[in-house]
């Protein structure tokens, strides 16, 4: 948690508004993310971490010193074949 807080913290002050990164991890990572823009609790970060599909796209809007979530755990792109679906 302290290490994905931390990287948070380095790419809000480097990046902030305006600009289009993109980040790949983990779900336990991106469970972290949004508990920072929700303000969830460890236990609720730890239930939100369970419903991340592998290869999903998850999408924060940013400042310099603020993260929101715009969108959560999207996987349309897996369900047009059978099996590709995959949790945590």
């Amino acid at each position: 948690k302290a290490r994905v807080n931390g990287a948070l913290d380095e790419i809000l002050a480097e990046k902030g508004r305006g600009r289009r990164i993109a980040i790949f991890t983990s779900g336990g990572a991106i469970s972290v993310a949004v508990q920072r823009a929700l303000e969830l609790s460890d236990q609720a970060c730890l239930q939100v971490s369970w419903q991340v599909v592998n290869a999903s796209i998850t999408r924060f809007k940013c400042t310099a010193d603020r993260i929101m979530l715009a969108t959560f755990n999207e996987h349309a792109h897996l369900e047009v074949a059978d099996g590709l679906v995959t949790y945590r």
